[in-house]
Order: structure tokens, then C-alpha cells, then sequence
């Protein structure tokens, strides 16, 4: 409260409130010290800071890293409501998916520019036909030893298990989904043991799709 009270002096007590209730923070949390606060609580309260007086530009790095699904959602509002320029660094595909216009790939010495999300990234790549190789062996240079076997396999078991996690995550995605579709059905309002089940198994698919969010971004550190 007295951190955006600081940051925008002209709001009042209930508008600083409702802006700080859309980040997730309600009740005494509101009055809380920033040292006694979660990680994800101080990411949300970071951006929200940001956004309260926003420049023309804004740098992210990884602000969905270590977030509940909850609070990645807000995150992901609020970013997208945000009219001015970003830069993201980011290995969540879903956040990149719908706050993105511009995918920059940077590799190989070069950049090269995809104007679109995400998905139309992934969908250019494909179309892309690698041309012919041409090999060139320099006979000043020492030719150093192959790859050894057990690097190769951890590469290919790496390699395997990234093509497996978004379909993973999307099975996630689908049976939250189904959990949400549950609790919102007023015919089962007062079906405790319906409800109690759905949170129960919406609280382990979140926990589920967070260690996989954190496995794929910790395989793709090592690849």
C-alpha cells in the first residue's frame, strides 16, 4: 500500500486497494512488508509497480518463472493490457503465445525476425527447408574428438522428453479445464464431495503442469 502510495501520490486509499486486488493481493496482505512476502507475491507486486506508471517501454526476464497458475494468469492480463513496448525473455510458450507480436530468434552469429506470436514462430520454423550443407575442413585446424556416446544419449533423451512435455502440458491444460467446468455447475453447488474432488485433483493438475513448466525450462538450459 505505501509502496504505490509513494509511487502514485494522487490515488486514494480505495483506488490503490482495487488496483493491488487485481494483482491478487487483497486484506492485510495489502499491508504487509515487502521482506515478509512469497517470490511470486513480490514478482506480482513488481510489475504491478511498474505498471502503475508506465514508461514506453518495459524488460522482462522470465516474470513467470516460480508463479502459480493463478498468478501467471494475472501477470499475463496485465501484461497484455499494457500499451507500450516490451521485451521478454521468457521459456514459458503459453505467456509468450498471448502477449507476443514479434518472436526474435537470435543463433548461428545472426537475427532473424518472425513478425507474429509464438505458434506462428513455431509454425514458420517449419516451413523453413534446411538448404544443402556444404562441409569445409581447413587443414590448419586439429580435428577434435566426436561427441562422446553418453553425452549423445543424454542429448537424445533431452531432446525426446522437450517434444513430450507440450502435449503434457496440454493434457494439464485440458483436465483443469474439465476441474473448472465442475466447480462452476450450479446443479453441484451442494455436492461437497463433487467439489471437495475437483479442488483436490485441480490442486495436484497445478502442481503437475508447474513441475513440468520447470522441468522443460531446466532441460532447455542443458540442451
Amino acid at each position: 500500500n505505501q509502496l504505490l502510495s509513494n509511487e502514485v501520490p494522487e490515488w486514494t486509499t480505495t483506488e490503490i486497494r482495487n488496483y493491488l486486488g487485481s494483482f491478487l493481493f487483497s486484506g492485510d496482505t495489502i499491508d504487509k512488508q515487502i521482506k515478509v512476502l512469497s517470490g511470486g507475491e513480490i514478482s506480482r507486486l513488481a510489475l504491478a509497480r511498474m505498471l502503475a506508471t508506465p514508461s514506453h517501454l518495459i524488460l522482462l526476464d522470465e516474470p513467470t518463472n516460480h508463479l502459480d497458475i493463478q498468478s501467471r494468469d494475472v501477470v499475463q492480463e496485465a501484461v497484455s493490457h499494457y500499451e507500450g513496448s516490451m521485451v521478454c525473455i521468457s521459456h514459458d510458450r503459453h505467456f509468450l503465445n498471448a502477449v507476443t507480436n514479434i518472436i526474435i530468434e537470435v543463433g548461428q552469429g545472426g537475427v532473424v525476425i518472425y513478425p507474429g506470436n509464438y505458434e506462428y514462430y513455431l509454425w514458420r520454423k517449419r516451413q523453413i527447408e534446411p538448404g544443402p550443407s556444404v562441409s569445409v575442413r581447413s587443414p590448419e585446424r586439429v580435428s577434435q574428438p566426436s561427441e562422446s556416446a553418453g553425452r549423445y544419449a543424454e542429448r537424445r533423451k533431452i531432446a525426446n522428453r522437450l517434444k513430450k512435455i507440450p502435449k503434457l502440458l496440454e493434457a494439464c491444460e485440458t483436465a483443469l479445464t474439465d476441474q473448472e467446468i465442475i466447480l462452476a455447475d450450479p446443479v453441484l453447488v451442494a455436492d461437497y464431495t463433487a467439489i471437495q474432488a475437483a479442488l483436490e485433483r485441480k490442486e495436484v493438475l497445478e502442481a503437475e503442469y508447474l513441475a513440468l513448466i520447470e522441468e522443460e525450462e531446466e532441460l532447455r538450459r542443458r540442451t
